[in-house]
C-alpha cells in the first residue's frame, strides 16, 4: 500500500477496503455500549478477531485461528484468566450500580470509551491492512505464527508512539448525534452473540446486519477517517521503522498447547 498524504486523501475517495476497516472500528465502539457485564468484553474480543480475519482474507491470505488471535493482540495460548474475569464482572457490576447515582457522568465515560475503542481498532486494523500490502510483511504473514508475531509487534509499537488525538477528535465528531442509533446497534450485537453463546465465534458478529442499520454512520466515519491522511502517514512511518528493526524471529515466550475448543467462547 503506498504512503498517504493529506492532499492525496482529499483528491480521491476512500478505497472499498477502507470502509470495511471503518465498519470494524465502529463495531468495536459499540461494545462499551452493551449494558451487560462480561458480554461487552466478550463482544469486543470477537469483533477484534473478526476485523483481523476480514483484513487478511481481503488480502488473499488464509489465517489460522492462532494467527488471528496473535494479530488481535491476544497472548499465545490464552484461555482466559478466572481472577481477571471475576474482577471484571465485579467492576462492571459496581459500574452499573453507580450508574444509578451518577447517570450523567457514567454516560459521558461510556461515550468516551466507545470513541477510544473505535479509534484504537481503526489504527490497528488500518496498519494491518497496510502491512498486508507490503511485500516483506505480507510474506511474513503468510509464513505462519512467527511472522504474525513480528507484524503484531510492529503494529502495537507504532500505535503506541503516534498521538491518537486527531483520530479521537475525528471519531467523536463523526459519531455525534448518532448515539441512539449506536445503542440500538449495540443491543443487536449483544442479542446476536447471546443467541449463539455456546458456539459463537468471530463469524457470529452480525457485520451485514449492523452495516444495514448503521450504514449512514459508517459512511460518515469512513469519509472522516480517510481525510486523516497525516495521521495515517505517521502510523505507516512508525510501522516501517519498527518493522525494519524487528528480529527475523520474534519469540513471545512460552505458550500453552492448543486444544480444539472453539476459541470464540467466553473463557477460551
Amino acid at each position: 500500500m503506498p504512503a498517504v498524504s493529506g492532499a492525496e486523501t482529499r483528491a480521491a475517495p476512500a478505497p472499498a477496503g477502507f470502509r470495511g476497516v471503518a465498519l470494524s472500528a465502529l463495531l468495536a465502539g459499540l461494545c462499551p455500549l452493551i449494558p451487560l457485564p462480561l458480554v461487552d468484553q466478550w463482544a469486543l474480543t470477537l469483533v477484534r478477531r473478526r476485523a483481523v480475519g476480514d483484513v487478511l482474507r481481503a488480502a488473499g491470505l488464509a489465517p489460522t485461528w492462532m494467527q488471528v488471535r496473535i494479530l488481535a493482540g491476544e497472548q499465545p495460548g490464552h484461555r482466559g484468566c478466572l481472577p481477571g474475569v471475576v474482577a471484571w464482572a465485579v467492576a462492571k457490576t459496581l459500574f452499573y450500580v453507580l450508574k444509578k447515582l451518577f447517570r450523567t457522568l457514567v454516560f459521558v465515560l461510556t461515550l468516551h470509551e466507545a470513541v477510544r475503542r473505535t479509534a484504537e481498532l481503526f489504527s490497528e486494523a488500518y496498519l494491518l491492512r497496510h502491512a498486508a500490502g507490503i511485500g516483506a510483511a505480507a510474506a511474513a504473514l503468510a509464513e505462519g505464527d512467527p511472522g504474525a508475531w513480528r507484524v503484531r509487534a510492529a503494529v502495537a509499537a507504532a500505535t503506541r508512539e503516534v498521538d491518537p488525538s486527531p483520530v479521537l477528535r475525528t471519531v467523536n465528531a463523526a459519531l455525534a448525534g448518532s448515539w441512539g442509533l449506536l445503542r440500538r446497534g449495540a443491543r443487536r450485537l449483544a442479542r446476536a452473540l447471546r443467541r449463539r453463546r455456546a458456539v459463537a465465534t468471530a463469524e457470529a458478529v452480525p457485520v451485514a446486519e449492523e452495516a444495514d442499520l448503521l450504514g449512514g454512520v459508517v459512511d460518515r466515519l469512513t469519509e472522516a477517517l480517510w481525510l486523516q491522511g497525516d495521521y495515517r502517514r505517521r502510523l505507516e512511518e512508525r510501522f516501517a521503522a519498527h518493522w525494519a528493526a524487528a528480529p527475523l524471529y520474534y519469540d513471545p515466550g512460552p505458550a500453552r498447547p492448543r486444544d480444539d475448543r472453539d476459541p470464540g467462547r467466553p473463557g477460551s
